[in-house]
């Protein structure tokens, strides 16, 4: 278990230094996501959900919905970012 924690350590290590080589990464990070967040939920403001015939949806928890959603979808996307370049580096590394 001890070997786990340390092939994860370093590459925790290699992913900051190879990625977070600048601070504007961080407003990648943390105010692009915010952003957009903010204009989903003021587009979906625009519609009518007092009609709505799915029940779990109103206009109370409308914005608890899109962030459950919202949080879903930056989860699978960095997934799939992540296995790209994960695959990226294994096959660069087969081949040099």
């Amino acid at each position: 278990m001890t070997e786990f924690f340390k092939v994860l350590t370093a590459e925790m290590i290699k992913q900051h230094k190879n990625y977070f080589h600048s601070r504007t990464i961080y407003m990648a990070l943390f105010v692009w996501p915010v952003l957009s967040f903010i204009t989903t939920c003021y587009s979906f403001r625009s519609f009518d959900l007092t009609k709505s015939k799915v029940s779990y949806i109103s206009s109370e928890n409308m914005v608890i919905y899109l962030l459950i959603g919202y949080m879903c979808m930056n989860f699978f996307r960095s997934l799939v970012n992540s296995s790209h370049t994960f695959s990226y580096e294994k096959f660069m590394e087969h081949w040099s």
